[in-house]
């Protein structure tokens, strides 16, 4: 089995153009750049490369035997551990080319087939009880971590989502607490944030002395930085990595206790709560109703299967 590695360079042909331009009208159009990198990363490094291998440089080449020779070729790959990569992984990289492929046939070209997507075992997601995550909430050390884990359980943000609060997205209005939020694309929305015991929390925490911040973000280190001296934004794994020794403390499976279970969480809370999926949606940003339907139609199996016990006992 060949192992994925960085390639440095694909040779300039047209459709290394094309996938040029074709990032660049990504890039245009507002996508983030975490969007911008899942996109890139499969065509530059694996399907161009993929092409050069086989000597095909123009768009019409492209034909379905190609195409399955290409798919075939990330399913016979390894990670560098030397392990196969995951269905997912090629599912995800072939949805990344197919993207870039729709792109070169709206510019006029001919491209006859389509690479196909692995069909991708359901996981079950892995959620937490609402009493569990009152229990992390009360083994966190600070102030700072309680918040974290309480309006990450309370609003299913996006850990990127979080980090990136500001005192002035906490907002109170004639309706109540809410949360301003750049979701993806830089997309606002407003979250509620309830109780308001917990808004007014975070609200003090907000608006307290930040001397000597490197950031107007909510959530700083709790240290000074050795390299600057003051107090810089949180990163993804210091969250990642305080709500694993919580867990711990609180007694609760750590394999469950990360950031975006809590939105997994969330949302399968808010809809046993009989949240309807429309406004579930808005909440979590996302941008129609696929994700709600793919993620948790657990929920609707297992209230279902409740219904049908309590209908069985009467």
């Amino acid at each position: 089995m060949a192992r994925l590695k960085v390639v440095e360079e694909s040779p300039s042909t047209p459709l290394r153009s094309l996938a040029d331009d074709w990032l660049g009208s990504v890039r245009a159009g507002g996508k983030s750049v975490r969007t911008l990198e899942a996109y890139r990363w499969p065509v530059y490094q694996l399907f161009l490369p993929f092409c050069a291998e086989q000597g095909i440089e123009r768009p019409d080449q492209l034909d379905q035997r190609v195409l399955d020779r290409f798919t075939t070729s990330l399913l016979d790959k390894t990670r560098p551990d030397g392990k196969p990569l995951s269905k997912a992984s090629v599912a995800s990289y072939s949805r990344s080319v197919r993207v870039f492929l729709g792109y070169v046939r709206s510019q006029g070209e001919t491209v006859a087939g389509k690479p196909k997507v692995p069909t991708v075992p359901k996981k079950v997601v892995a959620t937490l009880e609402r009493t569990e995550i009152e229990a992390m909430e009360n083994a966190a050390e600070t102030e700072r971590d309680r918040l974290i884990i309480r309006v990450l359980g309370n609003t299913g943000l996006r850990l990127g989502e979080l980090l990136a609060l500001r005192p002035a997205d906490v907002i109170q209005n004639d309706r109540g607490w809410f949360l301003k939020v750049r979701g993806k694309g830089e997309k606002e929305r407003l979250v509620p944030l309830r109780p308001p015991a917990v808004a007014r929390r975070l609200r003090k925490y907000a608006d307290r002395d930040r001397k000597d911040a490197a950031s107007d973000r909510i959530f700083l280190t709790i240290r000074r930085s050795r390299r600057t001296g003051l107090y810089e934004p949180l990163e993804r794994r210091t969250v990642e990595q305080m709500m694993k020794g919580v867990a711990d403390r609180a007694k609760v499976d750590p394999t469950r206790a990360y950031p975006h279970a809590m939105r997994h969480s969330f949302a399968t809370w808010a809809l046993r709560s009989g949240m309807n999926a429309l406004m579930l949606q808005e909440v979590l940003g996302h941008a129609d109703l696929t994700m709600i339907s793919r993620n948790y139609s657990h929920v609707r199996a297992e209230d279902a299967a409740d219904h049908l016990a309590r209908l069985l006992e009467q």
